[in-house]
């Protein structure tokens, strides 16, 4: 402003009626004693360039004669001219020529000590108390609370607009500048209230930059402050509360526990149905089933000592399947978020339950497609802030990081966190034959079949299999492909049954992998003895016509008692006969002893299911 003090020299102080054709000159000659012309000249060229470019200059007139108003009311836009004789100069209490004059003297003299090139609306300072308080003796003191929320006040929408903006135009204070662009449009004596988009621009922009970034400011705008208005293509200041008022009204009502319930909700729809079994905000570790499915514990805050604590125990007792836990964290600066998106909603919902008849048509249809769009936007910012995954492992803690949601994420959070696992190599969904001899049967004569699923459900660190067909399918590919055998350990000894050929995997206490070269020695004698086994039969015989040898068509035993210890011997008649046979049926009775219904169910019968065999 000082360089246009430079241009324009001293203010003058009288004033006298004039028509209305001459407003700009008048004020001219009125306020300042001299002009120089050829900055003048400079300056509204470059400005009108930028409009034209810009698309942004007033409908229905030529840039030529926009140019020469602008000429004519240098320093100031035309806008400014326009809107404060014709719109607040309508007011009966304004006194029009007087009262601009009056008001752009206030103006000039608080913008005396600025670097301005030339004065837009937005450069109108409503902090400045003479300048606030002659538009308020026009439009009344109501509106002074209005000021200071929306526009002046260090924490109003227009502030929180101005620091909302990119780097590039964070200075700028273009949240500040269309609000009092808005607010200097919205008063008239007449009909005629509020500023359209371009009219917006042409203040409230610079030449600097591109008007768009003034859209994108009205967006925010409309979503921070709690006085303007849209009507009819145009915004508006008014002295009753918006929608944006009345919605933060009643978000303060509503309690976070509130926002948490609905938060907790969103997280089960989510993780309904997923691949891991889930539990969400569980608050001790007893919370936590303690058996060989792989499980996601979905935090409710990051806390790596509870994770320990769910990881070692399960209530009073030592924690035995440590190796099924995965544990899902928020980014707690994010957390903010989905509660502020969800009492939103709930805040809206309210709306149409306690104020809904007192909303405009428009409001209404803004309320309920808000309802719609803040659930959406709280449903996916659950994976947006749901996205640390711990593992633990032998001495440590690992983290993976889900990352950033692609648009229009619609997954199921737990079978995210499956699938991200298993592209690590943390889940294990197909066992490699020859990986499990090299880890389990390198240097050693057998293994335990069971302690390898022990392992993998027990000591942290090991592969975590998707189930427990898992193993069986790589032990019985091991078996057929003589990368090792599967028998039984009696009496410290390997006693192989199957090698290079289908198993029956059972994980029985006594089963065990068998290194090769002991089943390739072992099987060659037993296959010896089995063909000598002698046993009480009732035959039924036919004549090979082909071979002319008798054949033995059908067997049938009585009840055979089996001696304890030689269940494996029988398991391998019960092979070769069913290389011989089609059809073979076995009754089994168990006496002179007890397990559990518990391991009847998920020992004999799941065995037997896994078979594909059914029990009548």
């Amino acid at each position: 402003m000082t360089l246009l003090y430079e241009r324009l020299g001293r203010v003058e102080k009288s004033y006298t009626p004039v028509e209305e054709e001459e407003i700009s000159s008048i004020i001219r000659k009125r306020l300042f004693s001299k002009i120089d012309e050829e900055d003048a000249k400079k300056t509204v060229a470059e400005l009108i360039e930028y409009f034209k470019e810009e698309d942004i200059l007033p409908q229905g007139i030529e840039p030529s004669e926009y140019r020469q108003e602008f000429l004519e009311s240098y320093p100031f836009l035309p806008d400014v001219i326009d809107c404060l004789y014709h719109r607040w100069g309508s007011f009966p209490t304004f006194q029009r020529t007087r009262g601009v004059l009056r008001l752009l003297s206030l103006i000039l003299y608080n913008l005396k000590d600025q670097n301005l090139n030339y004065i837009s609306l937005a450069d109108i300072n409503l902090k400045d108390p003479e300048i606030r308080r002659e538009l308020l003796n026009h439009i009344g003191n109501e509106f002074d609370s209005v000021i200071s929320a929306d526009i002046t006040d260090k924490n109003s929408g227009s502030k929180q607009t101005d620091n909302s903006l990119g780097a590039a135009y964070k200075g700028l204070q273009l949240g500040t500048r269309s609000a009092i662009t808005i607010f200097m449009y919205s008063f008239s004596g007449g009909v005629e209230k509020g500023a359209s988009i371009n009219e917006i621009k042409r203040s409230a922009s610079f030449g600097s930059v591109p008007s768009s970034i003034v859209s994108e400011t009205l967006e925010t705008l409309k979503d921070k402050l709690f006085y303007i208005q849209h009507h009819t293509g145009k915004i508006v200041f008014a002295n009753q509360p918006n929608l944006n008022r009345i919605l933060l009204n009643k978000i303060e009502s509503i309690d976070d526990k509130e926002a948490s319930n609905t938060e907790k909700e969103y997280l089960q729809q989510h993780t309904k149905q997923g691949k891991l079994r889930t539990y969400i905000w569980i608050n001790q570790s007893n919370d936590v089933s303690d058996d060989s499915e792989l499980k996601l514990i979905i935090l409710n805050e990051q806390s790596k000592s509870f994770v320990s604590e769910i990881v070692e125990n399960r209530g009073a007792s030592k924690r035995i399947n440590r190796n099924t836990l995965f544990f899902l964290a928020p980014i707690e600066s994010k957390r903010r978020e989905i509660t502020l998106s969800i009492k939103r909603k709930m805040a809206f919902e309210q709306i149409i339950l306690d104020a809904y008849h007192n909303l405009t048509e428009d409001q209404k249809k803004e309320v309920k497609s808000s309802v719609k769009r803040e659930e959406e936007n709280g449903r996916s910012k659950i994976r947006e802030v749901y996205r640390n995954v711990y593992v633990p492992m032998k001495n440590k803690v690992d983290e993976i990081d889900l990352g950033v949601p692609t648009y229009g994420y619609d997954t199921n959070l737990s079978d995210e966190v499956f699938e991200k696992l298993k592209s690590e190599g943390t889940i294990i969904a197909r066992l490699v034959p020859l990986v499990l001899r090299e880890r389990y049967l390198k240097g050693r004569k057998h293994v335990l079949t069971k302690q390898i699923y022990e392992n993998s459900v027990k000591t942290l660190g090991e592969d975590r299999i998707t189930n427990i067909s898992i193993l069986e399918d790589c032990i019985r590919d091991g078996v057929k492909q003589g990368l090792y055998g599967l028998g039984e350990l009696k009496d410290g000894k390997e006693i192989p049954i199957y090698w290079k050929k289908e198993p029956s995997v059972g994980f029985g206490d006594n089963e065990i992998l068998i290194d090769s070269l002991i089943c390739e020695k072992e099987l060659e004698i037993k296959q010896e003895r089995l063909e000598t086994v002698q046993e009480e039969v009732i035959t039924e015989t036919v004549v090979d016509k082909s071979s002319k040898k008798r054949v033995i068509s059908t067997i049938d035993t009585p009840m055979i008692k089996i001696p304890k210890g030689k269940v494996s011997q029988i398991l391998g008649l019960l092979n070769y006969l069913q290389t011989k046979f089609n059809k073979l049926e076995i009754k089994i009775v168990a006496e002179d002893g007890s397990v559990t219904e518990d391991e009847y169910d998920n020992k004999i019968k799941e065995a037997l299911r896994q078979l594909g065999i059914k029990i009548d």
